[in-house]
């Protein structure tokens, strides 16, 4: 597989949003939810409301608030003009748990 294919991100992003949001704690690992995140917004050019939103779940996972809530305010910006009203939607919500210094638990949905 090649590293910047569209499969390798689908995986890279798979994999760090289970790290940052598992319900099971025995799996959430913030830190490394962060780097693969990161290396996601490389690969996308930071353009992808997904990935950011992504990123942004990751920071909280890793207890880094301040950053979770500027990057779910920019990958709330990027939903809204792709229109995206489901995102929209999930980021709001999420937004409010990042502002509250809580992080987010996945109920079986990525973005």
């Amino acid at each position: 597989m090649h590293p910047g294919s569209v499969e390798a991100r689908a995986d890279l992003a798979r994999v760090a949003w289970v790290l940052a949001t598992s319900p099971d704690r025995s799996i959430r690992d913030g830190t490394k939810a962060v780097e693969l995140a990161l290396e996601m917004g490389r690969l996308t050019d930071g353009k992808n409301s997904s990935m950011t939103a992504i990123l942004a779940a990751a920071y909280a996972e890793a207890g880094r608030f301040p950053e979770a809530i500027t990057t779910a305010q920019q990958a709330l910006q990027l939903a809204t003009g792709q229109n995206d009203q489901a995102m929209v939607a999930a980021l709001e919500a999420q937004l409010k748990l990042y502002q509250a210094g809580s992080s987010f638990r996945d109920q079986g949905t990525m973005p």
